[in-house]
C-alpha cells in the first residue's frame, strides 16, 4: 500500500485564486467541475459551477456587479489560466515529436552526406567512368528509403527513444504537481483499474494478430545488439526500452485524452456552457469526441493506424467510465508491455 501523497492545487487552481484576490491554500485539493460530477471515482462539490448564471430576485434586487477593472483583470487572468493549462497538457507531446524529427532529419542529411562521399571515392577508384552514366554525385543519390538502411538511420532509432524517454519523464518529474488527472493520491483503484488490465491485455493482442509491419518497410527493425555489434548492448537497449514502455502512454493520455478529448467536448457541449476545457470531467461522454481524437492519435502513427486507434478507443473509454486518466494510462502500458514480452518471447522484432 504506497502512502499518500500531499494534495495539489493545479497550476489553474492557483491563478483563479489569485486573479479573484484570495491566496491558494496548500495542502487542499480542490475541483473546478459541476456539482454532482462524478469526477476521479468520487463525487466532489464543485469550486466553479461549469454553467454560470447571473440572476435577479423577482423584487428588483440588484446585481452584485464587479467593478469594470476587476473584471478586465479577471478575463484575463482566466485566458491566462487557458493558456497554461492547454500547455500543460500539449508540450510533452510537442516536445518529443520535434526533438524525433530534429534528430531523424539530421541523421538523414548525415546519411545522404555519406553516400555521397562514399560515391565519390568509389569514382575516383576506378579507372574508367563508363560504368557511371554522369559525373554528378547527384545523379547516384540512394532514395530515401535506402538510406533508411544505414548505419547512421540505424542508431539514430536509439536516439529518439533515448529522448522520448527521458523528456518523458522529466517533464512528468517537474510538472506533476500541476497535472491534477496524474496525482496518486486521487487515483482509487476500482472497477475500471481492472478493466484497464483487461482492455490493455486485449488490445496488446489484437496488435499483434494485425502485424502491421510485417514487412518491415515501416522502420528500421529494431536490432541494438547488430547494429552496435555488442550482445551486451543489445541487451542494454531492450532492456531500456521494455522499462520505459510505461512512460509514453502517459504522454499520449494527456495529450490525446485529457486535453484534446475534452476540448472537443467542450466545443460541442450544448447544454453546458464550460468554461475552460478543464471544467469538462474526464467521465462526460461524447461519441464524436470519442472518435476525432482517437483518428488523430491513429494517423499521427501512419501505418500503424489500425492497431493505435483501437488501443486508444478502448483506453479513452475506460477514462471515461471511471473517470480516471490513470485508468486509461494503465491499459494503454499493459497493451504495449503484451507486445514488448511477445518480441522477446518470439524474437519477432518487427514489432518495435
Amino acid at each position: 500500500m504506497s502512502s499518500a501523497l500531499p494534495s495539489r492545487s493545479s497550476a489553474g487552481e492557483w491563478l483563479s485564486i489569485v486573479a479573484a484576490g484570495g491566496a491558494p491554500e496548500l495542502g487542499r485539493s480542490s475541483s473546478r467541475h459541476g456539482a454532482g460530477v462524478r469526477f476521479f471515482g468520487r463525487e466532489r462539490p464543485s469550486v466553479v459551477a461549469g454553467r454560470h448564471h447571473r440572476q435577479s430576485s423577482v423584487g428588483g434586487a440588484e446585481d452584485d456587479r464587479e467593478p469594470q477593472g476587476s473584471s478586465s483583470l479577471a478575463r484575463s487572468c482566466i485566458r491566462m489560466v487557458q493558456v497554461v493549462e492547454t500547455l500543460l497538457r500539449v508540450l510533452p507531446w510537442l516536445t518529443t515529436t520535434l526533438a524525433a524529427n530534429v534528430i531523424h532529419y539530421r541523421s538523414l542529411f548525415s546519411a545522404r552526406q555519406e553516400g555521397r562521399r562514399h560515391f565519390i571515392e568509389s569514382a575516383a577508384a576506378l579507372s574508367s567512368r563508363r560504368h557511371f552514366p554522369g559525373s554528378s554525385p547527384d545523379e547516384h543519390e540512394l532514395l530515401t528509403f535506402d538510406l533508411m538502411q544505414s548505419a547512421i538511420m540505424r542508431k539514430a532509432r536509439y536516439k529518439i527513444k533515448v529522448v522520448h524517454y527521458s523528456s518523458t519523464v522529466l517533464y512528468v518529474a517537474l510538472f506533476y504537481a500541476f497535472l491534477p488527472e496524474l496525482h496518486l493520491d486521487e487515483f482509487v483503484p476500482g472497477l475500471g483499474t481492472a478493466e484497464g488490465l483487461v482492455v490493455g491485455l486485449l488490445s496488446g493482442l489484437v496488435t499483434i494478430l494485425l502485424d502491421e509491419n510485417r514487412l518491415g518497410d515501416m522502420r528500421t527493425t529494431w536490432r541494438p545488439g547488430v547494429d552496435y555489434e555488442s550482445r551486451f548492448w543489445g541487451f542494454v537497449w531492450d532492456a531500456i526500452r521494455i522499462l520505459c514502455a510505461s512512460s509514453t502512454p502517459i504522454e499520449d493520455c494527456l495529450f490525446y485524452h485529457s486535453w484534446l478529448y475534452r476540448v472537443l467536448v467542450q466545443s460541442l457541449s450544448d447544454d453546458i456552457e464550460f468554461e475552460s476545457f478543464t471544467d469538462v470531467p474526464l467521465s462526460m461522454w461524447s461519441w464524436t469526441a470519442w472518435l476525432v481524437c482517437n483518428s488523430a492519435l491513429a494517423l499521427y502513427n501512419g501505418k500503424e493506424w489500425r492497431s493505435s486507434m483501437l488501443s486508444g478507443l478502448l483506453s479513452l473509454w475506460v477514462t471515461a467510465r471511471s473517470g480516471q486518466l490513470l485508468d486509461g494510462v494503465l491499459a494503454l502500458s499493459v497493451s504495449r508491455m503484451t507486445v514488448n514480452l511477445w518480441v522477446v518471447l518470439t524474437g519477432q522484432r518487427q514489432f518495435w
